[in-house]
């Protein structure tokens, strides 16, 4: 008898676990999922390293997406797409993960494309309409729908620090305890915005035989001083004008000034803001990463430092001296180097290098991505259901829609299996900084124009004024983020 009792109370716990709907608790955050009108079967047991989610019939719940539009915004990510025989591998991926879904929930996937998402959040919320559950964000205008975000931790069932979601990205859009945003798997445009090395391996393999790139990097070898030491004597004079460097020339490295700071910067792992010890915002790099500061505008000052492609300090990239083939090392977002395929040599992957060999790890940054964040005014009886179609979706696109960006897209165009080794370290060491996104005008962008661009090494004054002008910054957005904590 004691045992079917305790059989029929955790029977009886389960269930009302599962029938909840989304309400608050006392600590002002909700206990427990579900939806009102929806048909609530068993609890799904979760194994290991999977989500723990319950099996429900949403009854035709419409899951409402704001995302941009196709071909507008900074980077695109598709979040679902029509069918068609003409679909590439990823796009199908997508297109089955979504229909899987719905299948299994009994829900719809509802995906609204406009040209400037933050804009659309901001005038629907603010009007009172609550016709979103989700939307999507390009990083750097975070702060400009702050006002009318709500709080992640309020949601139920998604596990940020689950492998299917960026735990990087999401402790850094962490606040004063407030999840302001969200990036997982179910969107690819964090992958998509990944900055990397690209370089042209006919080109190396001509010039330089005494080393491989591929067991630097595994040996821990591949460092900023490294790099500079083997791009070196890629720089040639190849247009016979030995007074004026140009694109006609041989070149070791060219980048943007914007990249090739982000790149070196994170890859020997410093940050431009960080958080200090009571996880409040600082500006880190005026401090705590001077050292790495000094390093990359002294190896770039020196004989042998990088071509820049592009002369204003925040331009955009372009590919004109990588595909002459005189180019060896060129830093490259993920999202843009398709068309390297149709080059006549071959395009091999490399992450940023590390600051020493004592450095620990590398570390991969994506910077220009779509982030997600939840409307101020999403309702609690929808939060069960977006949780767990969050939560489910990320989860599917581990092995539907990320594998296949990673490794049909990305992994077997490549010529050689090193690249693909090299792609996963890149997915797998992905990180944000909070000086990229959300302080990106006061913070990386002022940095390049007024230091790294034009390698002022006599910098300190620049810091000062760019360390008070974030300080002022910060004071602004955690009175947006209180504002969010302290919501009804």
């Amino acid at each position: 008898m004691k045992k079917q009792f305790f059989v029929t109370l955790i029977t009886l716990l389960i269930i009302f676990g599962v029938l909840s709907s989304c309400t608050r608790g006392e600590s002002g955050k909700e206990e427990t999922g579900g939806s009102k009108g929806t048909t609530q079967t068993a609890v799904a047991t979760s194994g290991e390293n999977t989500p723990d989610l319950p099996e429900i019939d949403m009854d035709g719940f419409v899951f409402s997406i704001l995302n941009y539009g196709e071909g507008q915004g900074y980077s695109k990510a598709t979040l679902d797409v029509e069918y068609s025989e003409e679909l590439d591998n990823v796009d199908e991926a997508i297109y089955n993960r979504n229909r899987k879904i719905e299948s299994q929930y009994q829900c719809e996937i509802s995906v609204t494309g406009v040209a400037a998402p933050h804009t659309t959040l901001n005038q629907v919320v603010s009007s009172g309409d609550d016709s979103f559950d989700l939307a999507m964000v390009y990083e750097e205008w975070i702060s400009q729908v702050l006002e009318n975000v709500g709080d992640w931790t309020d949601l139920p069932y998604v596990n940020l620090q689950a492998d299917w979601w960026n735990e990087g990205a999401n402790n850094t859009f962490n606040i004063n305890g407030v999840q302001f945003a969200a990036t997982g798997d179910f969107s690819l445009s964090q992958y998509n915005k990944i900055y990397a090395f690209v370089y042209n391996k006919d080109l190396f393999a001509d010039i330089d035989t005494e080393n491989n790139l591929y067991q630097l990097v595994r040996d821990g070898e591949w460092t900023i001083d490294k790099m500079y030491e083997i791009a070196k004597p890629f720089d040639r004079n190849l247009d016979g004008d030995v007074n004026t460097v140009s694109d006609e020339d041989g070149h070791g490295i060219v980048a943007t000034s914007k990249v090739i700071f982000s790149l070196l910067l994170t890859g020997a792992g410093g940050r431009i803001i960080d958080r200090d010890m009571d996880g409040q915002p600082t500006f880190a790099l005026g401090s705590k990463y001077v050292e790495i500061l000094d390093k990359i505008i002294m190896v770039n000052s020196n004989d042998g430092g990088y071509y820049r492609n592009v002369p204003e300090a925040n331009g955009a990239l372009r590919w004109n001296e990588y595909a002459s083939g005189n180019t060896l090392f060129y830093a490259a977002i993920l999202g843009s180097v398709d068309g390297t395929r149709d080059y006549d040599f071959s395009t091999g992957y490399l992450p940023a290098p590390k600051y020493n060999e004592e450095q620990d790890q590398y570390y991969s940054i994506s910077i220009g991505s779509n982030v997600a964040v939840l409307p101020r005014n999403l309702p609690d009886d929808r939060c069960g259901n977006v949780g767990i179609l969050l939560e489910a979706l990320s989860y599917a696109s581990r092995d539907t829609a990320v594998r296949e960006y990673r490794d049909t897209y990305l992994k077997t165009k490549l010529a050689d299996e090193n690249d693909a080794e090299m792609i996963q370290l890149l997915f797998d060491t992905v990180t944000f900084d909070l000086g990229n996104n959300l302080w990106a005008s006061k913070g990386r962008l002022t940095v390049n124009r007024e230091i790294f661009h034009d390698l002022n090494k006599n910098y300190t004054s620049k810091l000062e004024v760019i360390g008070t002008d974030l300080e002022n910054e910060f004071e602004n957005v955690i009175d947006l983020i209180d504002k969010i904590k302290n919501a009804e």
